[in-house]
């Protein structure tokens, strides 16, 4: 978890020139594929955003009008980062969407013929599977 956030923040203090306004910044979306155990949860894919809520009212902050306007967004969510971790180890290979056909890809090396996912093709597969550039990278966190 805290490499996520480093590497997240790093992302953001790196692309940040000195004397520019806060609001130049950009939206982040951190997305980590793990290929080892993480965590305790039991599904494969988990979404992870930032909100505000009110200690007595338990209410969320929002954003005004002039803000809104300034930073081109509705929400507070929509400037913080946004995370997805998907955890291939946790995939029990049915594959009833196109984002399952992608992970079915990144466990199994391979496509199967009834895939139609963008992009995927047996060509591609093949082409992904041979070539150390397109390997998996197995980090220890």
């Amino acid at each position: 978890m805290f490499r996520i956030l480093f590497s997240t923040a790093k992302c953001i203090a790196e692309h940040l020139d000195k004397g520019k306004a806060f609001s130049d910044v950009s939206k982040v979306i951190s997305v980590s594929i793990l290929y080892f155990d993480f965590c305790a949860g039991d599904d494969y894919i988990y979404h992870g955003t930032t909100e505000f809520i009110s200690f007595y009212n338990h209410t969320k902050l929002a954003l005004n009008q002039e803000q809104q306007s300034l930073f081109n967004c509705e929400k507070v969510a929509d400037i913080f980062p946004e995370h997805y971790i998907i955890n291939i180890k946790n995939f029990d290979d049915v594959a009833s969407a196109p984002l399952d056909e992608w992970i079915y890809f990144l466990k199994n090396e391979q496509i199967k013929e009834n895939f139609h996912a963008k992009g995927s093709s047996e060509k591609n597969a093949q082409k992904w599977s041979q070539s150390d550039q397109y390997r998996p990278i197995h980090l220890v966190g």
